[in-house]
């Protein structure tokens, strides 16, 4: 049996260490960590064997030292979860261990929890001051025991996924460098002064999240610290609970900064595909009615694939005059599939706002206006809103909630319509009931003129 903690008389109403514990445990498994094996070192065999049955019955893999020179072997051969470390023993005791246990790399982040009969705080501050994690005070009591390495075991693995976020954070970093140089190389972005304003304005949120967030889990790391060497120097009712709390909050910090440095990455990813605007792609003839209808089609079975019960009703009124049109392809075609992937949107919007009443309608127009072409595209679906229309085409600019568009999709058509093409897009509209883009686009790829006479 193991040894329980005696009863303080100064406090005897404080709440059982038992229970204590069953506070902590809802904190929940500790993940890959209970994977590492948990190292015992004491030169007392009764000691090893308690701690080891109590930690295998539990469910942890365990190793034992008993000594400090074997401990350090171990360590090193094998770096464990958590190290239990005894303080006084033969030859290299247990400060000593510890010190050289965080001079190596390999073993200078295991998390050591002091093991002793001392209760001087003298002795507790040196080990803290090595970098130990926590004391265990003999007589052992099973449930504290457990409830401890439980708890540093779990932030551990905390401390391990913020910093597995930090290097994701400098990788997300790294590749809008690339995307920044890819664009000034190209030069494909008249406007390039704002759009690298709003890289940096859009990146900014979430980076700064992150910061927020790192910096609040390393205050709440030291409250910690400090609400466990409360506990240890005089016991009270509740502290456990209040360390429950911080380890929810450690862990809740540690999915914000996973989301955050997703949406980052989202945002380079768009910006990289802004890059991609192949200013140096060769125009040629292409048969502008069956570009737009293929375009269109992209677009909508995209929409689908996501919500199959989304279903448009098209009203097509192509002019067979309007013929060949010189277009870089690739380009012309993400810019329709980009104005119509708006539309459907619009639609599903007012869809799910109106019922089964509503028919979403999709208008494809084409007009030969002579040396150009005119392209409609209007769908009857939400509107823009009048504040919103000054802004549409402001890179980073969006209506859509919060993870759902980057706000670059219509600035991207606008540079490939109007800045690569040369045309004329405008957009009229009406809230909650329409929205109408009207592209006006020379025949010749290279031909400006045109446009001031349509």
């Amino acid at each position: 049996m193991i040894a329980m903690l005696p009863a303080s008389p100064e406090h005897p109403d404080l709440k059982p260490a038992k229970a204590i514990a069953a506070d902590l445990l809802a904190v929940g498994p500790v993940g890959a960590e209970s994977e590492r094996p948990i190292l015992i070192v004491d030169d007392n065999p009764t000691n090893l064997k308690v701690l080891s049955k109590t930690l295998t019955s539990a469910g942890f893999e365990v190793a034992v030292a008993n000594n400090g020179t074997t401990a350090l072997k171990l360590a090193a051969y094998d770096p464990p979860a958590l190290i239990l470390l005894d303080v006084m023993m033969p030859g290299i005791d247990g400060f000593k261990t510890c010190e050289r246990l965080k001079e190596e790399e390999i073993t200078q982040d295991i998390p050591v929890i002091f093991m002793t009969a001392l209760s001087e705080t003298a002795a507790k501050v040196r080990g803290l001051s090595l970098g130990a994690v926590d004391y265990i005070t003999k007589p052992f009591e099973e449930e504290e025991v457990l409830a401890r390495v439980r708890l540093h075991m779990r932030l551990n693995t905390l401390a391990r996924a913020l910093e597995t976020q930090n290097q994701q954070l400098v990788k997300t970093l790294a590749d809008l460098q690339a995307a920044q140089k890819q664009i000034v190389a190209q030069e494909k972005l008249a406007s390039l002064g704002t759009l690298t304003a709003g890289v940096a304005h859009e990146l900014r949120n979430p980076l700064n999240f992150v910061n927020n967030f790192a910096a609040g889990s390393m205050d709440m790391a030291q409250e910690l610290q400090e609400l466990l060497q409360a506990y240890q120097a005089q016991p009270q009712p509740g502290l456990w609970a209040d360390v429950t709390a911080v380890v929810q909050e450690l862990a809740e910090n540690a999915r914000s900064i996973h989301e955050h440095g997703q949406r980052a990455e989202s945002i380079i990813q768009s910006m990289m595909q802004h890059a991609r605007t192949d200013g140096g792609g060769q125009a040629q003839p292409v048969e502008l009615n069956a570009l737009i209808e293929q375009s269109v089609q992209l677009a909508y079975h995209s929409r689908r694939a996501k919500d199959s019960s989304f279903n448009v009703a098209f009203v097509r009124q192509y002019d067979p005059g309007v013929g060949l049109v010189e277009l870089v392809i690739g380009d012309f075609t993400r810019a329709i599939i980009n104005l119509a992937d708006n539309a459907c949107y619009a639609l599903g919007l007012k869809q799910v706002s109106l019922g089964e009443t509503f028919q979403p309608q999709l208008t494809l127009i084409t007009r030969d206006r002579g040396q150009a072409v005119e392209v409609v595209i209007r769908d009857n679906g939400s509107g823009i809103s009048t504040e919103a229309l000054e802004k549409i085409f402001t890179p980073f600019f969006t209506t859509k909630p919060a993870g759902e568009g980057t706000g670059l999709g219509l600035s991207l058509t606008h540079d490939i319509l109007v800045g690569q093409h040369r045309g004329n897009l405008n957009v009229a509209t009406a809230l909650g009931e329409y929205t109408e883009f009207t592209l006006i686009l020379p025949k010749q790829f290279t031909d400006q003129s045109v446009l001031q006479s349509v």
